[in-house]
């Protein structure tokens, strides 16, 4: 009777050791990112066009990571049409939303990203 109260304590505590872990883990992890918004342009962008998203998201990663900023996730997604113009800084209708540290924000915006 005894061993069995002595195994119940120690799966609790291993249980409540693990939540707290978990929880300490997923705290830092939602505190020291942010998802940050970049609408693409006709021809302004600082990295390498490409049609195929995939592609994209490569040219992008690999721009950062040559500034030192490492993107943790990339999504691109068209939520309108392309802008009606002709100059470089028309928008396309992709928006990239990129997830980063809080330490390169501004690193970001200062290339017109926005959260």
């Amino acid at each position: 009777m005894i061993k069995q109260m002595g195994r119940k304590a120690l799966r609790i505590k291993s249980l409540l050791l693990v939540l707290t872990l978990t929880l300490i883990v997923m705290g830092c992890t939602k505190s020291n990112m942010k998802w940050v918004n970049y609408d693409e342009t006709q021809c302004a962008d600082r990295w390498e066009f490409n049609i195929n998203n995939e592609k994209l998201k490569e040219n992008v990663t690999s721009y950062y990571k040559g500034k030192g900023v490492r993107i943790y996730d990339i999504e691109i997604y068209t939520d309108h049409g392309p802008e009606t113009c002709l100059e470089c800084n028309c928008k396309t209708g992709r928006r990239f939303h990129c997830k980063v540290k809080n330490g390169d924000l501004s690193s970001m915006k200062s290339d017109g990203f926005y959260e």
